[in-house]
């Protein structure tokens, strides 16, 4: 039976209410407990095929202390009670998808090169990173391969081929997220920087974005009334609680640390931020570790619903999104940095905000599926 669905489905609003199922769809990450970029794709995606009328699993490691209810209040997504968790070892993933009959599958782990069992499978690359000759052989199960941004499908085609079925897909901004009140007249002079505490490997570069607003001030850039909130999730480990602990103590008084917010306690923040700081790879020449760039974005497409304007580190996906034109910033010093805040800059971002939507992303989602 051919489970895939038309170009025609339902709109988001009632696709999945009192539907039969089509099919079964699983989307395996090992991750889910890091609460970061990759895995609110992992929930939009699965959202979407709820949507058109998949019945939904999650496969995770075993022992990962997280819920439905968790992962979906984080990022500020309605609730999806109807969705199955499975925690799994990866060497059991290909059977259980096997064995369990699933018409997609979607491959969200980094690095993991289990080949797919389902009827359409689909690898989803957050991250441009090597692979040997047996691992991209086993990629050749998937029909496609999403990158989230253009900077991963420049990098992907530079180490792995042009001859590969790379489809440009990032994630949504989340629907709760547009639903924020913008008003220009409740912009503070507040830099926001947003990004989980993480040491290891895909640094956020929190303790760099400090110091450039230190010395902003201090060279005049930025005056004396500019705040800087710093704020995500903490991950575990000792590592990251000394880094959190270091850009406590680094910041100066106009620089507030925050860890482990709300999401309600973030959209306010938006609202009231001038300006959005994101410095991951912040320091990398071009061609160097693109892995630990910042491959999207998720936030600074966030900021966009605002009003509030991106400055990014030139190597990442939101400096090579041109189509956003003059709503981002982009830099590669700190000397070239200036005050981008003005009213007009605001209201571009939020015009731009509207080409992330939910809606073209489901729309994307069945169009790909039913092709």
């Amino acid at each position: 039976m051919n489970h895939l669905v038309s170009a025609q489905s339902a709109p988001p609003q009632c696709a999945s209410v009192g539907r039969t199922s089509i099919g079964k769809a699983a989307i395996y990450n090992r991750y889910l407990r890091t609460v970061g970029g990759g895995e609110r794709s992992c929930i939009e995606f699965a959202r979407a095929l709820e949507d058109l009328g998949y019945e939904i699993t999650l496969i995770t490691d075993p022992g990962t202390d997280v819920s439905i209810e968790k992962l979906t209040a984080v990022f500020g997504i309605s609730p999806r009670t109807k969705w199955s968790l499975v925690e799994l070892e990866p060497c059991d993933l290909a059977s259980y998808c096997k064995d369990s009959c699933q018409d997609v599958f979607i491959n969200h782990t980094y690095s993991s090169y289990i080949p797919s069992a389902a009827t359409t499978g689909i690898y989803l690359l957050m991250f441009p990173h090597q692979i040997s000759e047996q691992q991209f052989q086993a990629l050749k199960s998937y029909k496609a391969i999403f990158c989230i941004s253009p900077f991963v499908e420049l990098y992907l085609k530079i180490r792995w081929g042009q001859d590969l079925p790379l489809v440009v897909f990032p994630p949504p901004i989340s629907e709760q997220h547009f639903q924020n009140d913008f008003s220009i007249e409740k912009k503070e002079k507040l830099v926001l920087n947003v990004g989980r505490f993480n040491v290891d490997g895909h640094s956020k570069c929190q303790k760099e974005a400090i110091e450039a607003f230190i010395k902003l001030k201090k060279d005049g850039v930025l005056d004396s009334e500019w705040q800087m909130i710093v704020a995500g999730h903490l991950n575990e480990g000792a590592e990251n609680e000394a880094y959190f602990e270091m850009c406590s103590q680094l910041a100066p008084e106009s620089v507030s640390v925050i860890k482990n917010i709300s999401f309600e306690q973030l959209t306010g923040l938006y609202s009231c931020a001038s300006v959005l700081f994101q410095f991951t790879g912040f320091g990398l020449d071009s061609g160097v570790i693109p892995e630990r760039c910042e491959h999207l974005g998720l936030v600074a497409m966030d900021a966009l619903c605002y009003g509030t304007v991106p400055v990014v580190y030139e190597r990442s996906g939101a400096a090579l999104m041109t189509d956003w034109g003059d709503s981002i910033y982009s830099f590669k010093t700190i000397s070239e940095f200036e005050t981008p805040a003005h009213n007009s800059h605001m209201r571009r971002c939020r015009a731009e905000a509207q080409k992330y939507s939910y809606e073209k992303f489901y729309s994307k989602v069945a169009t790909i599926l039913a092709e």
